[in-house]
């Protein structure tokens, strides 16, 4: 009886949280603020089946008779995350509107194996441990199906790109290892909460998994290849923790991400990790195991022999950072204890011949999403506009603290 009124519990708290952000899926906050949505799928070339999501325009440019042509934009999430982290802030400060409001056609991704993306022409993530055989290099091939399905659908020749967190890392391994391709493609990198190297690392919960080879050597022996799945648990847990006290999530996000909480909002923190975590594979934490202990950005390490079969070496190669060749923006947080300051410094180092804007702003790894000051829209929207600008007649976004 205990257990039907704790299942009943749950349920009740999550059917009242159902009129909030928390707990509604991408399109509903997108439809519920007025925002235009659509659905795609994309195919990638190793038979991922990817949801896309899009806002052609924003609020005010609704009722305009044709909304092509506006400069696209594909956003990327980090690890365990998915789009939904772009639509935390609220109808006017979450990126993804922002953006739409702007000007921009906003694409925004879901990387493979998270909870809007467990689909495969011919694995079952369910029963297939093959389909979870990725790390965040094989991503290179999610950012490549994407950025092919909006020129397609746009007609553009070059599109802008945002990544966050492994968002970064993944890109950095495209933009280095297939400069050319990226280049014809892309005219704008923006990167939020960059990771490539991580010696500074000092993530309690992620130093805690990486850190001893113990730990996921474990967790592989015993069969699991999906870390931090979206399931009616983890769901109704975050949403019963952080709906009843937000500040709880807020401490989270400092185990997690964010040495100082103080500079997040509660509030939005609260609607962050209503929609956290949404799974990825355990081979993505071993990719950044290696590279921790490593002290290298590297490719993924697959021992001695298949390495010389994979890459000609026996040991991975390091990320050529030198031939990335699109232009690249970076905004770092001061308390990021995943993209940390002075990994970052070495970063900007690598990226010195194509790095156009490279600020650090008083904000964690999740800021960028949950800040109480989200100033740092006003600056990305200006280095978007320069490299790639908007002729629309859009309304003109504000900040406000």
């Amino acid at each position: 009886m205990r257990k039907i009124l704790l299942i009943l519990l749950v349920a009740v708290c999550i059917f009242a949280a159902s009129a909030d952000d928390i707990a509604k899926s991408f399109d509903r906050i997108v439809k519920d603020y007025g925002y235009p949505f659509e659905q795609h799928y994309v195919t990638t070339s190793d038979g991922y089946i990817l949801k896309l999501f899009r806002i052609q325009h924003g609020i005010k440019d609704a009722n305009e008779t044709s909304t092509n042509g506006r400069p696209a934009i594909l956003i990327q999430h980090g690890i365990f995350d998915s789009a939904d982290f772009v639509l935390t802030h609220g109808p006017d400060l979450s990126p993804a509107f922002y953006l739409a409001n702007a000007g921009y056609d906003v694409w925004v991704a879901n990387s493979r194996g998270n909870k809007y993306s467990r689909q495969h022409k011919t694995l079952n993530p369910d029963k297939d441990a093959k389909f979870w055989d990725f790390s965040f290099a094989d991503m290179v091939n999610d950012y490549k199906a994407n950025i092919e399905h909006v020129r397609s659908e746009t007609g553009q020749t070059k599109i802008a790109v945002i990544g966050h967190s492994q968002g970064t890392s993944s890109m950095y391994a495209g933009l280095s290892t297939d400069a050319g391709w990226f280049k014809d493609r892309v005219s704008i990198f923006v990167s939020l909460g960059s990771v490539a190297r991580l010696d500074n690392l000092t993530s309690k919960l992620l130093k805690f998994i990486i850190e001893t080879p113990i730990v996921l050597s474990t967790v592989k022996k015993l069969g699991i290849e999906e870390m931090f799945p979206s399931n009616f648990l983890t769901k109704s847990t975050f949403i019963l923790l952080c709906g009843a006290i937000p500040q709880i999530c807020q401490f989270g996000a400092k185990i997690i991400a964010d040495s100082d909480p103080r500079v997040d909002s509660s509030e939005w923190a609260r609607i962050y990790f209503g929609h956290f975590p949404s799974g990825s594979s355990t081979k993505c934490l071993e990719h950044y195991s290696q590279i921790f202990l490593s002290k290298k950005y590297q490719s993924f390490d697959y021992g001695a022999e298949e390495n010389m079969r994979r890459y000609g070496t026996r040991t991975p190669p390091e990320y050529p950072l030198n031939k990335v060749s699109v232009p690249v923006a970076k905004f770092t947080g001061s308390s990021d204890v995943l993209g940390d300051a002075q990994d970052n410094e070495w970063l900007s180092a690598q990226l010195a011949h194509t790095l156009v804007f490279d600020k650090v702003y008083d904000y964690g790894h999740l800021s960028f999403f949950i800040a109480k000051d989200m100033n740092y829209l006003a600056d990305m929207l200006e280095v978007l506009r320069k490299y790639h600008h908007t002729n629309t007649a859009s309304e003109e976004v504000g900040i406000s603290s």
